[in-house]
């Protein structure tokens, strides 16, 4: 049962209800795009979102589909951008639960705490800015969004996920 009140996490992920929580432009411009496309059902369609419209964003996103409501998760396209992050093209790769084939501990929990708050609260989930924890990538400050999109309208079915990385200072 969704629980729209979720506390944040030990990671810092944590519920997203409003665009003044973005810290990023370019995830908060998503996140009110994808707002408007809620306004008409309780959550997107998948196919709503043109990534022909976002050429600019897509490669810092990944389009994940949700696999007997998290179980498993597979990776329909990681962008280009994304890949460089966290050192893997995951496009194609089906997940466990646990997000086992990415690199880095910390990371995987982060991953996999966000998708499954996404389907636990049936909203979208923010994390950052967070210092990269993944080897020779600590000089990274992460900001991150994930999006959730229904086949049904009802249950979470897609989930994108939109990645800022800036350079520590």
């Amino acid at each position: 049962m969704p629980q729209p009140n979720a506390e944040p996490d030990d990671t810092g992920t944590r519920p997203l209800h409003d665009a003044v929580d973005v810290g990023n432009e370019d995830l908060r411009h998503f996140f009110n795009i994808w707002r408007l496309k809620k306004a008409q059902g309780n959550f997107p369609h998948p196919h709503s979102i043109d990534l022909l419209d976002f050429t600019d964003q897509a490669p810092r996103w990944s389009i994940i589909d949700v696999l007997n409501q998290g179980e498993g998760f597979f990776v329909r396209m990681c962008g280009t951008e994304t890949a460089k992050v966290i050192g893997a093209d995951l496009t194609g790769h089906r997940l466990s639960a646990n997000v086992s084939e990415l690199p880095g501990t910390a990371f995987q929990n982060r991953i996999a705490g966000m998708f499954h708050m996404v389907i636990d609260t049936g909203g979208p989930v923010i994390f950052g800015p967070l210092e990269s924890s993944l080897e020779g990538r600590e000089h990274m400050i992460l900001h991150s969004i994930c999006l959730p999109f229904s086949e049904d309208g009802k249950t979470v079915s897609r989930i994108i996920h939109a990645l800022a990385v800036v350079n520590a200072s």
